[in-house]
């Protein structure tokens, strides 16, 4: 674990806790309490006096804090419960021959956790006694499961290497974001304000619809076919897009119709973000980082080190702009 530090307006990184043997995979944050997810156990991260990773305990592997504040935890024997008082209290057993990958809550209190073949839940409100948990339903025959989510309107989706499906509550719908026989890969999702689903594929732009149908937003809608690398929605009732060699977009939710922002021409577009103030900031290949202010249409470059490509950037509250550029680092 490092900590990343400003000394003379240059990032510097510090090792807080931790080496190559700990086998850190995730950091979970409640408060002021931090959790370390590994290979070897669940730790928490003290900070004072000094910075020291105390070992939970070796058998938890995987963690998710709810809505309440409440860590959930999977050991490596299938065993899913709840961690308070300084103890582990085991609510279900996950009974499978692979590990527990994802675990997540939704708003009713289900109990989500998938491996990669199957997926299950149970009700975390159910009376549970050393010797008998929760009842466990189990969902078979799922490819590869990637991870779990939960969205605004309390829908589970599940991401596998070979499709995005949604939990109906009895059934699951596929989507199968495919061109022709060609695998399509999913490089980007976003909720808009009527809470349909959007999805940047590696060539077109879908919505899936309240009815649950999938629509290409494409040629006739404004969008041109390509690699749709940034969707983020506005919050009122429109979407900005990103595409590969196709510059900047903005989508009207209501009307679907694009429009290209001219001043982005073809740019190699990987990410985007809002600022507070409604400006419009995206990184990309090659060329650095720019601010779209749509009042003004007025676009503005800001040079990234070494010319070099930037994946991924994020806007803090005080309006500052953080970005990853690439064999460079974190760049303010």
């Amino acid at each position: 674990i490092v900590e990343i530090t400003d000394e003379d307006y240059k990032f510097v990184p510090v090792h807080v806790a931790g080496d190559a043997s700990t086998g850190i995979k995730d950091l979970d944050v409640s408060g002021e309490d931090i959790w370390v997810e590994s290979s070897t156990g669940l730790y928490r991260l003290n900070l004072e006096p000094t910075p020291t990773l105390e070992l939970v305990s070796e058998s938890l592997r995987t963690a998710h804090f709810d809505n309440a504040g409440t860590l959930w935890a999977v050991d490596d024997t299938g065993l899913v419960g709840v961690w308070a008082d300084g103890s582990f209290q085991p609510r279900a057993r996950i009974e499978s021959s692979n590990p527990v990958i994802s675990i997540v809550t939704d708003h009713e209190g289900v109990v989500w956790a998938a491996t990669k073949k199957d997926l299950f839940s149970f009700k975390s409100d159910v009376e549970t006694s050393q010797f008998v948990g929760a009842p466990v339903q189990r969902y078979s025959h799922i490819d590869e499961v990637t991870s779990l989510f939960v969205d605004n309107e309390n829908s589970l989706w599940i991401s596998s290497s070979t499709s995005l499906m949604r939990f109906l509550g009895d059934r699951f719908r596929h989507f199968r974001l495919r061109t022709g026989m060609d695998q399509e890969t999913v490089w980007t999702i976003a909720e808009d304000h009527k809470g349909r689903m959007w999805f940047g594929t590696q060539s077109k732009l879908l919505l899936r619809k309240h009815d649950e149908s999938l629509q290409v937003i494409g040629p006739k809608s404004g969008i041109p076919q390509g690699i749709v690398r940034a969707v983020v929605a506005d919050g009122d009732r429109g979407l900005w897009v990103g595409m590969t060699a196709k510059g900047l977009f903005h989508v009207d939710a209501e009307t679907l119709r694009a429009r290209h922002v001219e001043a982005s021409g073809d740019a190699n577009i990987l990410d985007i973000r809002l600022a507070a103030d409604g400006a419009v900031w995206y990184s990309t290949i090659d060329s650095g980082v720019w601010r779209y202010r749509p009042d003004d249409q007025s676009l503005t470059r800001f040079d990234a080190p070494e010319d070099t490509s930037v994946y991924s950037l994020d806007i803090w509250s005080n309006g500052s702009v953080w970005y990853v550029a690439d064999e460079v680092g974190l760049v303010n």
